[in-house]
């Protein structure tokens, strides 16, 4: 049996219908957004009660369902969209656990911050073979004499620059 459609009261001709459809649909879209990104969506009972919420049919909410997938997933191979989603739900969560007195949570989220912000510093140890030194090979050959000199001084520990 097809789920009756969706039909917002302040529909009054086609053209307005459409565009009033169009709006719950995003409003609803939007929602389901936000409850993926909280974690908050199970796939089978949150369809079903958002189905008993909304009056529409199990099928409907599904579709709905799905055109948000589309947009958490496009959201989370796009930093600046993830970013945007993410940081001001971080905010909060980091206010009240600063309100709330709690430290390491408040540490967590902050580090959780600079990382989805892209503050994070990320440091990375090369070494050469067998976890020895990097072999660098210089051309010394297009230096002058006064720059050979310079080079010298600073390459020679405990020599002094002056």
């Amino acid at each position: 049996m097809a789920d009756p459609p969706e039909t917002p009261p302040e529909a009054t001709d086609g053209h307005s219908g459409a565009c009033a459809h169009e709006a719950i649909t995003e409003a609803r879209v939007t929602e389901v957004v936000e409850l993926m990104l909280a974690g908050a969506f199970r796939r089978g009972s949150t369809v079903r009660e958002l189905a008993q919420r909304w009056g529409v049919g199990e099928h409907r909410a599904r579709e709905i369902t799905a055109l948000a997938s589309k947009r958490v997933r496009a959201q989370l191979t796009d930093p600046d969209a993830l970013a945007a989603e993410v940081v001001p739900a971080l905010l909060e969560a980091l206010r009240a656990a600063v309100e709330g007195g709690d430290a390491r949570g408040a540490a967590a989220l902050g580090a959780q911050l600079l990382e989805v912000g892209g503050l994070k510093v990320k440091r990375h140890e090369v070494t050469g073979k067998d976890g020895g030194a990097v072999a660098v090979q210089l051309d010394l050959s297009a230096l002058t004499d006064e720059e050979l000199e310079e080079y010298a001084r600073r390459a020679t520990p405990g020599a002094s620059s002056g």
